[in-house]
């Protein structure tokens, strides 16, 4: 015969079934279906380290160029999708696109305007403090951010050398997000915002990058393959930021015809119109000097109507 269940046996099994008809113990995610998860956390983290190391170099390569302190970082890095990106920027604003061969579709790169000004006043000759202002650009304040565009831009490739050899260019630029068209609406992007402070002034910058831009690159989007190649990265990045940090830098060359030694006595009876007779001949080579040091030696001469050196030998240092 079958053992009959006590009534204290009967109430905990209703109560279970209660429990599980009510969901209790389970763990509910909420998914919307409006904004699928195209991205893992994975491709997420690895797409946040590589736009940092763009914002490093950024930071150096504007700071030479604008001859002044630029700090660029990262503040946030989010999935989205593209009609909401394109709905939250202001009107007018500054818009490049940007292609990534051999990466299919174009990278959107929004700058506020704001600091676009900054940018400008501070590379015709001004302080990079202009006040906010409400209008649009000119032609020439265009042509003068495009130019600085086309000096950031080579940065990207650095940045992405750890998980593509790209070959960035610069495609349009436009001041209307409406016209700025480059995915569907509804396709999932990934938003990369960053801050930029130019002396007193702070402004905004975003990166826009579609997933049918990412779609074919998402194997190497992960931690383990962005350190298995980030030594050799890292050395070219490295010297990618010191050599734009250097190139601007003036030096002062010059070139040392000779010596001679002379005593007080005579130097206090030098005049006008002696000549000091050097210890050089005429077929001896001339030492090139760099911020007073030898450098190199050199024959002397003539280009045109110019005086000239011929560079025979670089001295080891």
């Amino acid at each position: 015969m079958a053992e009959i269940l006590s009534q204290k046996e009967l109430d905990a099994l209703l109560l279970g079934v209660k429990k599980t008809v009510a969901g209790e113990g389970k763990k509910i995610k909420r998914y919307d279906f409006k904004h699928p998860d195209k991205f893992s956390k994975d491709h997420i983290r690895t797409l946040q380290m590589l736009h940092e190391n763009l914002a490093r170099l950024w930071s150096s390569s504007m700071s030479a160029h604008l001859r002044t302190s630029v700090q660029i970082e990262v503040i946030s890095i989010e999935q989205n999708s593209y009609e909401e990106f394109i709905k939250q920027l202001p009107n007018p604003t500054v818009l490049a696109t940007i292609s990534l061969q051999p990466l299919p579709g174009l990278m959107v790169w929004e700058l506020n305007p704001d600091i676009c000004i900054n940018f400008v006043e501070r590379l015709l000759g001004g302080s990079g403090d202009a006040e906010q202002f409400r209008r649009e650009l000119t032609e020439i304040e265009l042509t003068v951010i495009h130019n600085t565009l086309l000096k950031m831009v080579t940065d990207i490739r650095s940045a992405w050398v750890n998980v593509l050899s790209v070959s960035p260019e610069l495609v349009n630029l436009d001041v209307n997000p409406q016209f700025c068209q480059v995915a569907p609406p509804t396709e999932m992007v990934i938003l990369v915002s960053f801050e930029i402070k130019l002396n007193h002034k702070t402004g905004m910058m975003n990166i826009c990058l579609p997933y049918s831009l990412l779609e074919a690159t998402l194997p190497r989007l992960s931690a383990q393959y962005w350190f298995a190649s980030g030594e050799k990265g890292s050395d070219e990045i490295a010297k990618k930021a010191i050599k734009n940090l250097l190139e601007p830098t003036f030096l002062e060359l010059s070139v040392e015809l000779g010596k001679v030694i002379v005593t007080v006595n005579e130097l206090l009876d030098v005049e006008v119109g002696d000549v000091v007779k050097l210890k050089t001949d005429l077929n001896d080579n001339l030492n090139v000097l760099m911020d007073g040091r030898t450098k190199f030696t050199c024959k002397p001469g003539l280009v045109g109507n110019k005086l000239a050196v011929e560079i025979t030998k670089v001295v080891p240092n």
